[in-house]
């Protein structure tokens, strides 16, 4: 428990961020393959990975609501709306997702335009606009049957897609391409894993992706315990059922995988006891940066093409002597030549979550003191976007009671959480000084 509520403080840390880069800057087990019908045509160039941040701002969707431009120079959050004399107040703008839909991922392409993808009770749709937010145009739509679909990565022709449907043998993860125009997606290819995979980072045209496998402990049988044992019965035999699932270990690897043909070639691959990932990733441009999650040790790289080394790391002695649960999680964010990490220590249920930039030449970490409070945790402000020499952050939250009417009409209350945002530059934020130039979201 004390990890699971270590990972969830830090999830809230970096949802936001992930490891994708702005567009302008620039494996082992084949189980199940689905064969393509059509040959591949001539590469596309270089894929990229699609991000909501850009040098000048970051786009971001407020759930179901609308669709913005966080403007760094402005220090405005913009409506994504080419509707002349707009308000951008009613239903009627054209920022305002339809009624009914959930907007789930707003992204730049490389030549200006933004696709984002909308969800109904019915089906997943695919969209193109301008910059701006004018001259939409549907570019497929997809009947949900109980598949999760998403956007993985692009290049100068095509957006490449993939869905995750579940079955008896495990997740099926199938990767298709949509051209920029719009048509029917075609699937390129499949695997059948025990979890679909995680996007890393691109690196030419391949997919760099995590694969994770548990089956192991699929094979541990379940407590044999009953409403009516008495409290001391159900104590051991759910102790001995932990002490069987601490046996089990899962298998880790981190594959090259050709967007074309599913051609995998394995990076690196390990495996890590019950409950733990093990390590913590971040792929950037062609190397593979990796920590020991739960002890402080050296940065390890490995590159694409298999080269390996190290960096040692001088952590600090509340670090290296603590004597509780540890869990460390790289950011995947640079700032001036230093890498950005958390470390969360728990002792009893309290956790502590220290933030760090990592010199990648000499090996020290300096601490990054600016935190705020959120979901009653004291915890690193919260990065939701990272320009040229700034950074948008999240630096304060409250939660009060908010009133509104319910759907027969009559007064309701609930919890209404109120977030403050704003602009700091890399060198204030490196340095751990709060000087936040306040933007004002009219989201909330």
């Amino acid at each position: 428990m004390k990890k699971q509520m270590c990972l969830a403080a830090l999830c809230l840390l970096v949802a936001a961020g992930g490891c994708a880069q702005p567009p302008d800057s620039a494996p082992g087990g084949n189980t199940g393959e689905t064969a393509r019908e059509a040959a591949v045509p001539a590469a596309e160039g270089n894929l990229y990975r699609l991000s909501a941040e850009t040098p000048q701002g970051v786009y971001n969707v407020d759930g179901g609501r609308g669709q913005y431009f966080l403007d760094y120079a402005a220090a405005e959050n913009r409506p994504l709306c080419a509707v002349p004399g707009c308000t951008h107040t009613g239903e009627g703008c054209a920022a305002r997702l339809p009624e009914g839909t959930y907007g789930l991922f707003l992204y730049p392409l490389t030549d200006g335009s933004l696709v984002y993808s909308l969800q109904d009770d019915a089906s997943y749709s695919f969209w193109r606009m301008d910059g701006d937010g004018g001259n939409r145009q549907e570019l497929t739509r997809m009947a949900e049957e109980n598949a999760i679909w998403n956007f993985l990565c692009a290049d100068e022709a095509y957006l490449y897609l993939y869905d995750v449907t579940y079955g008896e043998e495990g997740e099926q993860f199938t990767v298709s391409r949509l051209p920029l125009t719009g048509g029917t997606p075609e699937t390129l290819w499949g695997k059948t894993e025990y979890t679909a995979p995680e996007l890393l980072g691109v690196n030419g045209r391949e997919l760099v992706l995590l694969w994770y496998d548990w089956s192991e402990r699929e094979t541990v049988p379940p407590a044999d315990t009953t409403e009516d044992m008495p409290w001391e019965e159900i104590r051991e035999r759910m102790a001995a059922y932990d002490a069987e699932m601490a046996k089990v270990t899962g298998k880790f690897r981190v594959t090259r995988c050709s967007v074309d043909t599913g051609e995998e070639q394995v990076v690196d691959a390990w495996t890590s006891n019950y409950g733990s990932a093990g390590r913590t990733l971040y792929w950037e441009l062609d190397r593979l940066y990796w920590f020991d999650c739960e002890e402080p040790g050296p940065l390890h790289w490995v590159t694409a093409d298999g080269q390996t080394g190290e960096l040692a790391v001088d952590w600090p002695q509340e670090v290296t002597q603590w004597q509780g649960d540890l869990y460390i999680n790289l950011e995947c964010r640079i700032l001036l030549d230093k890498m950005l990490l958390t470390v969360c220590e728990t002792q009893g249920t309290d956790p502590v979550v220290s933030r760090y930039a990592l010199d990648l030449e000499t090996g020290t970490l300096q601490e990054i003191p600016l935190q705020y409070i959120a979901n009653a945790t004291q915890q690193p402000v919260s990065i939701e976007g990272q320009g040229e020499n700034c950074l948008a952050v999240i630096f304060e939250e409250q939660v009060q009671m908010g009133t509104y009417l319910d759907t027969d009409g009559m007064p309701a209350t609930s919890m209404e959480t109120h977030r403050r945002y704003g602009l700091i530059s890399t060198e204030d934020f490196l340095a751990g000084i709060p000087n936040y130039r306040e933007i004002q979201m009219d989201m909330e």
